[in-house]
């Protein structure tokens, strides 16, 4: 190892204090804990000696460090991690307006974990309504909940929803006619 010091540029800036930022304030315990949790998260998405996990999409910790969230991508991720760490007996699915999802609760390590995957319904997008009246409160209104206001004209706000309409489903519609 070289201890050369670092140059005077890049001693003086201030990342250190960045880092430990998210850490501060928190007992040394907490921190060590997080980090070996953290640790073991990443050898199972890495394993070599048996079939390696789906990576999760994010790692959320309890401020106290007694329980920990995994969210995925698709309840198959979730599912995979609950049959390792055998979740799969507090393994529900789940359905409700614009989502459904998967949801386990594991004890890994000491550390009560949930396993969340949750799927958004997928959004439409068409020409759904739309209102006309004096210049500058014309409007015309997406499935999706965009709504294009404050236009002189119908046509205008139709052309940006038409353009909206493109961009999202690569298919050009013409709600009303130029």
């Amino acid at each position: 190892m070289n201890n050369v010091p670092a140059a005077p540029e890049v001693a003086q800036q201030q990342t250190a204090g960045i880092v430990s930022a998210a850490a501060a304030g928190q007992p040394a315990l907490i921190r060590i804990a997080r980090a070996n949790m953290l640790r073991a998260i990443y050898r199972e998405c890495f394993a070599v000696d048996r079939d390696a996990l789906p990576a999760p999409r994010a790692v959320r910790f309890d401020p106290r460090g007694s329980a920990l969230q995994l969210d995925f991508d698709t309840p198959v991720q979730a599912q995979a991690w609950a049959g390792r760490l055998g979740g799969l007996r507090s393994a529900r699915n789940w359905a409700m307006v614009g989502a459904t999802g998967y949801h386990a609760v594991v004890v890994w390590r000491g550390v009560l974990v949930d396993l969340v995957a949750v799927v958004p319904a997928a959004v439409e997008h068409r020409h759904v309504g739309g209102a006309g009246g004096a210049p500058g409160e014309c409007s015309a209104e997406c499935a999706c909940g965009v709504t294009f206001d404050g236009f002189d004209t119908i046509a205008e706000a139709s052309a940006l929803l038409d353009d909206h309409i493109a961009k999202a489903t690569g298919v050009q519609t013409s709600a009303v006619p130029a």
